[in-house]
């Protein structure tokens, strides 16, 4: 099962199970219950901090829709750190060449709840990740 929302000028907001809050920058997108599930659970295991992660998948060639199937955790500590950043991404790409996938876009949850504010650390992964791939997406995740 997958979850799909069409994006409206860029910034659409839906209310998820457990009173999440997603504000995708996309094309229009799908994500699987288990993708989901896992940015949630990573979200929920670290309420207090930021954290951060990959989401992995792949683009439709019949619409260039974003198809997100998993979700990859990084960090909740040190999210712009240079290093475990290059090291991580890599291991994750290396990853998705095994099953065929791609990274497709970059999830992020800020320390308070009800911040959907864009960092410039957030920015600047999301900016890698699209430099990759030209359909990627942000997701910005809020548990308020």
């Amino acid at each position: 099962r997958s979850l799909s929302i069409d994006c409206m000028q860029g910034l659409p907001q839906a209310s998820w199970p457990l009173h999440a809050v997603i504000i995708i920058i996309a094309m229009p997108f799908s994500i699987s219950l288990k993708a989901y599930s896992k940015i949630i659970l990573h979200c929920c295991k670290y309420p207090d901090k930021a954290v951060n992660g990959v989401v992995i998948g792949s683009v439709s060639k019949k619409d260039q829709s974003v198809q997100i199937q998993d979700a990859i955790p990084m960090f909740h500590l040190g999210l712009g750190l240079a290093p475990m950043l290059e090291v991580a991404l890599t291991q994750v790409e290396l990853y998705c060449g095994t099953k065929g996938l791609s990274i497709v876009g970059y999830y992020h949850a800020n320390e308070r709840v009800d911040d959907l504010s864009i960092s410039e650390t957030a920015s600047s992964i999301a900016g890698k990740i699209a430099s990759n791939c030209d359909k990627a997406c942000l997701l910005m995740v809020s548990l308020a």
